[in-house]
């Protein structure tokens, strides 16, 4: 047998794999929900196979398509999957209550964010009593501007400091002033504020899931209309909302060591 041969031989790959991973990685690169059409201009499939690509990753929950507008996004098996490479201690099966207790608590939409070098990854997502598009899904990554990208900003991040300085570049500098002014504020008090970031009529404010090095292990960020979101510290929302995030960082302090 001719082992320097077999050595350097291409590897055999699964071509219908490759195209089904394709699919998911325009539209994670998109960062946004793409309809059938905005996919099929990206890619060199027929739409026969297209479709029939579609339906599979949906029904394994790799995507989720909206019924109504027809987008589709990232599904939450795959954000799940991703989670669990992202993050081995379980950390949200650990904050679960503590978030049920906000959007109990709130009445308002809550999201957990983690760590990714491409940004901040919701990965828990609890809805409130009212239909609400807060602009974001399990597997959306939020931007540097919302509460919760001002907030991984602000604080140390073991794996997001290219992502911090590309995405600040990004910034007009009008942005980046105030970014920098919010940046201050967060480090003091502990929490971030974001007025309409993603979506009109939605703002958010946003705390940190601090390790005992006091990085950012993740966000917590309660999301609704903005006349029902506070902007101020002095706000009892604002003061609950802080007080809980405080209480998942100290219990993740205490149950990791």
């Amino acid at each position: 047998m001719d082992y320097t041969k077999k050595t350097f031989k291409k590897a055999e790959m699964i071509q219908s794999l490759q195209v089904g991973l394709s699919i998911i990685e325009v539209i994670s690169q998109k960062n946004r929900p793409l309809k059938y059409n905005d996919i099929y201009k990206e890619l060199s499939i027929s739409k026969n196979n297209l479709y029939k690509y579609l339906n599979t990753l949906t029904a394994l929950g790799m995507l989720h398509r909206n019924p109504f507008s027809g987008e589709y996004f990232i599904g939450p098996k795959l954000a799940e999957y991703g989670f669990q490479a992202i993050d081995q201690e379980n950390i949200i099966e650990q904050i679960t209550p503590y978030l049920k207790q906000l959007r109990d608590e709130t009445n308002e939409t809550v999201l957990y964010a983690c760590n990714t070098e491409q940004g901040p990854l919701v990965v828990k997502m609890l809805h409130n009593t009212q239909t609400l598009n807060v602009g974001a899904q399990i597997g959306t990554r939020l931007p540097l501007f919302s509460s919760t990208g001002k907030l991984v900003y602000t604080y140390p991040t073991e794996i997001m400091e290219e992502w911090k300085k590309e995405e600040f570049a990004k910034l007009d500098k009008t942005q980046q002033e105030e970014l920098l002014t919010d940046q201050a504020h967060i480090e003091q008090h502990r929490v971030a504020f974001a007025s309409e970031p993603i979506t009109p009529s939605v703002s958010s404010v946003a705390v940190p899931i601090l390790n005992f090095n006091q990085f950012v292990v993740g966000t917590v960020t309660v999301v609704g209309f903005t006349h029902r979101i506070p902007q101020t510290l002095d706000d009892p929302m604002t003061q609950f909302i802080k007080q809980k995030g405080m209480e998942m960082s100290s219990f993740l302090e205490t149950s990791h060591t």
